[in-house]
């Protein structure tokens, strides 16, 4: 019978810390995108609202597809690595998009390029958060973590 391998506590404590810096990113987002798009920018919230919950119906259905995309990588730097390589540079460009809203441009604009701009966001969350969950679970053959 073949040994188990465990990871060691610094293992644990990196794979932990990947999902806390992760989760603590989302929190600010959806914590000021909101105050954000209404106080400063002056959108109805009301749309906002509607525009976020139509994202993440949307993003139901992105989270299959991704997963599926994720499962077929065949690359040098491995399945999961080139996804959250890609994903944290789109998501780091997505996040300041949500937050730079030009007042210059008209409302209905201005509403295009939140619906734009936040969607894209949550997908490359969603390739990040199944990329991180993959790694984690097979880290150098690694079984239990």
């Amino acid at each position: 019978m073949e040994q188990k391998k465990y990871l060691k506590w610094y293992n644990k404590i990196g794979y932990g810390s990947g999902d806390i810096a992760g989760n603590v990113v989302y929190a600010f987002l959806t914590s000021f995108v909101m105050v954000y798009l209404t106080d400063t920018i002056g959108l109805a919230s009301g749309i906002v609202g509607t525009l976020i919950a139509v994202s993440k119906l949307l993003d139901g259905f992105t989270d299959i597809f991704f997963g599926s995309m994720i499962d077929k990588t065949h690359s040098k730097m491995g399945k999961a690595r080139p996804w959250m390589l890609y994903g944290y540079i789109g998501c780091a460009i997505t996040l300041v998009a949500c937050f730079t809203v030009p007042t210059s441009l008209g409302r209905t604009a201005q509403y295009a390029w939140f619906f734009i701009a936040y969607p894209q966001y949550a997908d490359l969350e969603t390739i990040i958060g199944t990329a991180w969950k993959w790694h984690k679970s097979h880290p150098n053959g690694y079984q239990n973590v």
